[in-house]
């Protein structure tokens, strides 16, 4: 499963490449706010982070499409009663979006899917593995906006969230059956940077 999705993630790349007028890989990365939120549920706000490629693949001077594989970590954090409470979750990312340019600011949005790599659940210095506990596959949207310079440096401010419940099982009651129906909901800033088109 997890060679197909890499697999499928290249093949995309690849395809909106061989239509696009300028092609340009880049770099980007950032600090982010993740946390779990549904109808049932909403949790505290976790401090994490984001890296990964991108390929901005210009099909005028308006639009472009831009692929993105990304390591994203998310979760969330609870205070309380004191203890604190951290799910750490490890993601591979591909966001596939349309971008809207006007001078050097530029709109996104575009579907998301990502490979849940490894989970943690923390109780102050108690650690627990529960990568079995969160499902394998995440899929949602994202949607942002940010500025780009002409030499390639860029910023950005982006959202994105799941449709699925990432909780296959309860970390803490394994087994019960439990499961209290949210998203993963996370707010990105970033700093990247394009190289000269080919």
């Amino acid at each position: 499963m997890k060679k197909l999705f890499l697999s499928s993630a290249f093949l995309v790349l690849l395809s909106v490449g061989a239509f696009a007028q300028d092609f340009r890989l880049g770099v980007k990365a950032g600090p982010m706010l993740s946390n779990f939120t549904g109808r049932d549920l909403t949790s505290g706000y976790r401090l994490a982070a984001h890296a990964g490629l991108v390929a901005d693949c210009s099909i005028n001077s308006r639009f472009s499409v831009q692929p993105e594989l990304l390591f994203s970590l998310k979760g969330d954090r609870n205070d309380g009663f004191g203890t604190t409470e951290r799910t750490n979750l490890s993601y591979l990312d591909v966001p596939v979006l349309l971008k809207v340019k006007t001078g050097g600011f530029f709109l996104e949005a575009g579907p998301q899917i990502g490979w849940r790599l490894s989970g943690k659940y923390k109780v102050n210095n108690v650690s627990l593995k529960v990568t079995d506990n969160y499902r394998t596959l995440d899929y949602g949207y994202a949607a942002g906006l940010g500025y780009q310079l002409s030499n390639g440096l860029n910023a950005g401010l982006r959202y994105n969230a799941g449709f699925r419940d990432p909780i296959n099982e309860n970390p803490i009651l394994p087994g019960s059956g439990f499961s209290a129906k949210g998203h993963n909901s996370v707010f990105q800033f970033y700093i990247g940077y394009l190289l000269p088109g080919v």
